[in-house]
């Protein structure tokens, strides 16, 4: 547990699965909302049931949340590069139980359509940030600065060389990752989702340790 002031960093718990939906689908709300078909409701019991069981790439296991007087600030959700197949297998098994045919269709189109090409090649030895995301009455009161520093300690600590995670094009998150030293390596376009859907472009961003 890490203090600062009246916010603390924490390891998350299940028991936030009824709050953290908005805030992991918020770091890319255009594409989360294309994947389900705008059924806010299935996206928001999909992301619940996923942070609460373990061994997946939404779990609260791999969190740190930023807490005040009770309430959730924000919260950093990453892994080892090591780890990503693994933890995206489990996640498709679950999501496999959990949605309806026509929300599994819809990712399989997606995916058919360069999904995966917004999520480039991780290496093994660095630390993947997945998920990076502040509430809205709480931004610009440094809570996003903190848990990206937490996330490259937790890098850092495990003995990773660099930190990796994406950002969708006109996220203004990314000014705070610039701000720490992070650059962009590669941008990732997929016409038919972008043109079609309004999908932006990604870009990875890497900071080495």
């Amino acid at each position: 547990m890490v203090a600062n002031g009246n916010v603390t960093l924490q390891p998350a718990t299940p028991e936030l699965a009824g709050v953290v939906p908005d805030l992991l689908s918020a770091t890319d709300p255009k594409l989360f909302s294309h994947l389900v078909g705008g059924r806010k409701d299935v996206l928001r019991a999909w992301i619940s049931v996923l942070w609460a069981a373990p061994d997946n790439n939404f779990s609260h296991e791999l969190a740190v949340v930023a807490v005040r007087d009770g309430d959730l600030l924000g919260l950093e959700l990453g892994y080892p590069g090591s780890a990503k197949k693994s933890l995206g297998r489990r996640n498709g098994e679950l999501s496999l139980e959990l949605l309806d045919e026509e929300t599994l269709a819809n990712i399989r189109t997606t995916a058919h359509q360069g999904l995966g090409y917004f999520t480039p090649h991780v290496p093994d030895k660095s630390y993947y940030l997945m998920f990076l995301s502040v509430a809205e009455a709480a931004r610009n009161q440094g809570v996003g600065s903190r848990l990206l520093d937490n996330a490259f300690e937790r890098a850092r600590a495990a003995g990773l060389k660099s930190v990796h995670l994406d950002v969708f094009e006109g996220n203004p998150a990314r000014r705070l990752y610039e701000r720490a030293g992070m650059k962009a390596l590669v941008e990732t376009r997929v016409p038919g989702l972008e043109h079609d859907h309004g999908i932006p472009p990604h870009h990875r961003m890497v900071l080495n340790l």
